[in-house]
């Protein structure tokens, strides 16, 4: 572009913001136009008439202000680029008498202070590409981030999943740093630091999250369990066919928790899923049953006719004929008919087989009692948990609930 003249003509003509950045460097370069303007204007005072000329100084005293001698007028040369202030960019401005004011009141309004502002900075900083830079170096550093992250938060959860599959418990006694049995998971995730310096490098240097705690490992679980519970959801709606076994079972705080296992088709094939583990309030057939009642409306709410089985054990609350968890749910599910549990009546005909024999109904009699020994005394409890550090779980009382119903 050497050799162009950037006359007041040519800087109308042209669109400034649509040059290429080094075409507006090189215009602010070569700067305003300061021509000598034969401007000139009658005026009369006190009954004295004179004429008044146009001063080059003026060129000196606003440095923003450039000259047409096409037009033989002044005009803004910051505004003629950037734009706004009509009279100083359009036709000029060629009243000498009143020339003062209205510099004045060009240099303080806001439009000309930013196109002052706008064409000071230009060539000295691209600030819209440093910007931009700034902020593509800002994602990719956050990507980075993040991606790292997961890569340290699989690894956790593989440990996670290691343990769950072998059914190994995931915590020590002592999870300290000196402890010499911390527990599976942390052992574990020693072993896998030996061959990953990332994972190794995070645990000696994180300090909002480790992945180690307690906390975290309950909530990793649960995370876990509702993927699990996600992809049941979605397999069973899928099924043509569900069936539901529940049982009660007690774990090793002496806490009776009911189980619900489901079987349906999925493609031709029987599958069988653990559901999960539900607290009962109490035993009763009517509690059991709501507790079960709002799981499969969890799976089946739109299509009860899919469940065609349920099996329980012979426990009256939950397999008596008119009362029971399973006369409750048929009243809702008119496809869900009752099948024994099988392991049931094999523990019974193992339990009639073995009372035959005098010793053995005295030697289970008396296993039978242990729990009760210790459960029926806080002073007794109190020395198992200091000497074994657990407490041995009730046997269920199926036997007496079944006597009874019969």
């Amino acid at each position: 572009m050497e050799g162009i003249d950037y006359s007041v003509k040519y800087l109308q003509d042209i669109k400034f913001d649509r040059l290429i950045f080094s075409e507006k460097v090189e215009i602010k370069r070569s700067g305003r136009l300061t021509p000598p303007l034969s401007l000139e204007q009658a005026s009369s005072s006190n009954g004295r008439s004179y004429t008044r000329q146009f001063n080059i100084a003026m060129y000196d005293k606003h440095e923003w202000l450039c000259g047409c001698q096409h037009y033989n007028a002044l005009f803004c040369f910051p505004s003629l680029l950037f734009g706004g202030g009509h009279s100083w960019t359009i036709k000029g401005v060629t009243d000498l008498k009143h020339l003062n004011e209205k510099v004045l009141k060009h240099e303080k309004s806001s439009k000309h202070i930013c196109n002052i502002v706008d064409l000071s900075l230009l060539g000295k900083v691209n600030i819209a590409a440093e910007i931009d830079s700034g902020y593509k170096l800002a994602i990719e550093k956050h990507n980075n981030q993040v991606k790292k992250n997961r890569e340290i938060l699989s690894k956790i959860i593989n440990c996670i999943k290691f343990c769950g599959k072998f059914e190994l418990p995931l915590r020590g006694h002592d999870e300290s740093t000196s402890s010499k049995n911390p527990g599976v998971f942390r052992v574990l995730l020693d072993l896998v630091c030996e061959n990953d310096l990332n994972l190794q490098t995070h645990l000696n240097s994180a300090t909002v999250f480790k992945g180690t705690s307690k906390t975290i490992q309950n909530e990793l679980l649960e995370s876990i369990l509702n993927v699990c519970k996600t992809k049941i959801v979605n397999e069973v709606q899928n099924a043509e066919y569900l069936a539901v076994m529940c049982d009660e079972t007690t774990d090793v705080f002496d806490k009776i928790q009911m189980v619900i296992v489901l079987r349906y088709e999925l493609k031709g094939k029987a599958v069988e899923r653990f559901c999960c583990f539900l607290n009962t309030i109490n035993q009763t057939a009517e509690a059991l049953s709501c507790i079960l009642c709002k799981e499969l409306e969890l799976l089946i709410k739109d299509h009860p006719h899919k469940l065609i089985a349920q099996s329980y054990d012979g426990a009256a609350a939950l397999s008596g004929v008119n009362k029971g968890v399973q006369a409750r749910v048929k009243e809702l599910y008119g496809n869900a008919h009752f099948v024994h549990c099988y392991v049931y009546q094999l523990n019974l005909i193992l339990e009639k087989a073995t009372s035959q024999n005098s010793n053995v109904r005295v030697f289970f009699n008396s296993i039978s009692r242990i729990p009760a020994f210790f459960s029926n005394s806080p002073q007794r409890m109190a020395a198992l948990d200091n000497t074994a550090g657990r407490r041995i779980p009730r046997p269920p009382q199926h036997a007496g609930i079944l006597k009874a119903e019969q």
